[in-house]
């Protein structure tokens, strides 16, 4: 199995990173495919985005002592490490370097706790994505995987064939640590970190949205309320209770 982890640490352009080691987001996900190869067998490459600092080759050194197999620093400059571009380059990056069976992200990218990069890598390289997942395995005809993955409505049960894209979440798992062996090794003065060169990068085509309905309150006849709460969810859940108030939900939810 040719597992590839893409580690977080990409700064946005023109701003650095608050610390030159792996995030706990990473050192979780590394975890897990370094399981998962020594269940399944075979192969795990950690790759990360940069313009050859010494941040990230000091974070990709720090994932082969905990047992990767390789490690990768795909080349772009600092002006294209936003989102969209990120996730085209990784698309490309990962066609070039691959195949790969599973790609695993940490919940924690350059957009923060959103997966959007996740997401975005997933739809420019054409592969699926299993998002915010709690437990992830092959099944057990070794033909495909099964992930149990968390949402807002509780867990829900996928399925399906290689290769995925995952987002996890799991906490459950053996931790790994670094080996002197491998620290020995990684830091002997031999260059550990392959570079790639910076992989054309196609523009990501998103969906546009589409607009399905036009609703203009009418204020003249109503004072304005101010939608409370001490987080984003009461917030959202007194702006819920607003509109049901005027029967705004109700009304089109049936002509949905």
């Amino acid at each position: 199995m040719n597992i590839l982890v893409i580690l977080r640490q990409w700064p946005s352009a023109g701003k650095s990173l608050e610390n030159s080691g792996m995030c706990d987001s990473d050192k979780n996900v590394l975890c897990e495919a370094l399981n998962l190869r020594d269940e399944q067998g075979g192969f795990v490459t950690v790759m990360a985005l940069g313009d050859e600092h010494e941040q990230e080759i000091q974070i990709l050194k720090e994932a082969l002592t905990y047992g990767a197999d390789r490690a990768l620093l795909v080349q772009i400059s600092e002006d294209k490490t936003g989102v969209a571009l990120a996730a085209a380059c990784a698309a490309q990056a990962l066609r070039k370097t691959g195949p790969y069976d599973v790609i695993f992200f940490g919940r924690q990218a350059i957009d923060g706790d959103s997966a959007h990069m996740a997401v975005m890598t997933a739809q420019a390289a054409g592969i699926p994505a299993a998002l915010y997942s709690k437990k992830f395995k092959c099944a057990s005809d070794g033909e495909g995987w099964r992930a149990e993955s968390e949402t807002e409505h509780g867990e829900i049960q996928l399925s399906g064939n290689f290769p995925i894209v995952v987002v996890s979440v799991r906490e459950d798992q053996n931790k790994r640590y670094p080996k002197i062996s491998d620290i020995l090794k990684v830091y002997s003065g031999q260059n550990m970190v392959e570079k790639v060169a910076s992989p054309d990068i196609l523009p990501l085509t998103l969906p546009k949205p589409v607009q399905i309905h036009t609703y203009v309150p009418e204020t003249a006849h109503h004072q304005i309320q101010m939608i409370e709460g001490t987080d984003e969810e009461e917030k959202a859940a007194g702006c819920l209770k607003i509109l049901g108030m005027y029967s705004f939900l109700e009304e089109h939810a049936n002509e949905g």
